[in-house]
């Protein structure tokens, strides 16, 4: 077969069982050929044949006439193949809308997904956006309130200082009674050779458990303001301090002005301007502030020039 019965296309293989065209079932026009053939061409003995048995009564029914053409047979086989090419049609059509179905709910969850994401994304951001700008306003009344506190503490220190020094003018009086001026004398508080009046202080016994920070923290409210325990108190040291009767001021403001004076400006909290004392040297001063002696070449790279001279100030780093 050589011709598909169907559609009529050319050079089909004969072995082939559906035409690559129309999808034909070529084994089913194979049977009927070979049927037809089956089929004796003339009857014996002048017989008329019986038609109406056999697989060509099962095509033709018992109505089927025993003399139809040739052509009729290609008429129903015709029929059939495109019947047959029409439900093939069909089950592939049905097979790709079932494929369209299947893939599209779970892309159309996946859009629906994302959309549900991005929604609350934003939802997010329109929540955060205001939280920001409150952070930066609290930074900005948190910056105004740093500002009011450092002029707040200075106004402090000086009521702090006018109050010592009011406490330290009433301590004097106590100890000399009040006398009416003598006309033409000139005032006591003016008075040659007139002795300030002592200022009020603590004093504080240290033990070897305490150190200077706690100290200074105990008393003066900062424990970074111990470079003044060392300033009061000659000989003392940050390691090795031993025991002893500390002095301290009574009034912390009177610390926090001794800080500033003993502190390079720019350099608080990393150096401090220490009073040389009689007998000190560079291996003695690197055991008391550094811990070690071997670290007394870091202070002497710290003081180039300097001699160690009694009374002269050198730079200590707070450590």
């Amino acid at each position: 077969m050589n011709e598909c019965p169907v559609c009529g296309k050319g050079g089909v293989d004969e072995a082939a069982a559906q035409c690559p065209q129309c999808h034909a079932d070529l084994e089913c026009f194979a049977l009927l050929d070979a049927l037809h053939e089956e089929a004796p061409a003339s009857p014996p003995d002048g017989q008329v044949p019986n038609r109406a048995s056999g697989p060509v009564r099962e095509l033709l029914g018992d109505g089927g006439s025993s003399h139809a053409p040739r052509s009729r047979w290609r008429w129903v086989v015709l029929g059939v193949g495109l019947a047959l090419s029409m439900l093939l049609a069909v089950l592939v059509t049905q097979i790709l809308v079932l494929r369209q179905l299947s893939s599209g709910p779970p892309a159309a969850a996946q859009t629906q997904e994302a959309d549900s994401t991005a929604a609350a994304l934003q939802a997010m951001v329109g929540e955060i956006a205001p939280l920001v700008r409150r952070l930066e306003t609290l930074e900005g009344q948190l910056r105004d309130l740093g500002a009011e506190q450092a002029k707040t503490l200075d106004q402090v220190t000086a009521a702090s200082r006018q109050v010592a020094q009011v406490a330290a003018l009433v301590q004097g009086g106590r100890d000399e009674p009040a006398r009416p001026p003598t006309p033409g004398a000139p005032d006591r508080e003016t008075a040659p050779g007139r002795e300030k009046a002592p200022e009020p202080a603590l004093h504080h016994h240290l033990r070897p458990d305490e150190t200077l920070w706690s100290i200074a923290k105990r008393y003066y409210g900062h424990g970074w303001l111990y470079p003044v325990l060392i300033e009061q108190n000659p000989g003392l040291g940050v390691y090795h301090g031993g025991v002893g009767m500390l002095s301290l001021f009574a009034d912390p403001a009177r610390a926090l002005d001794l800080y500033r004076q003993i502190t390079p400006p720019g350099a608080e909290g990393r150096l401090f301007r220490y009073q040389v004392q009689p007998g000190d040297d560079w291996h003695g001063l690197a055991r008391r502030f550094l811990g070690r002696p071997r670290r007394a070449p870091e202070l002497i790279a710290l003081n180039p020039g300097s001699d160690l001279a009694p009374g002269s100030r050198i730079l200590i780093p707070l450590e």
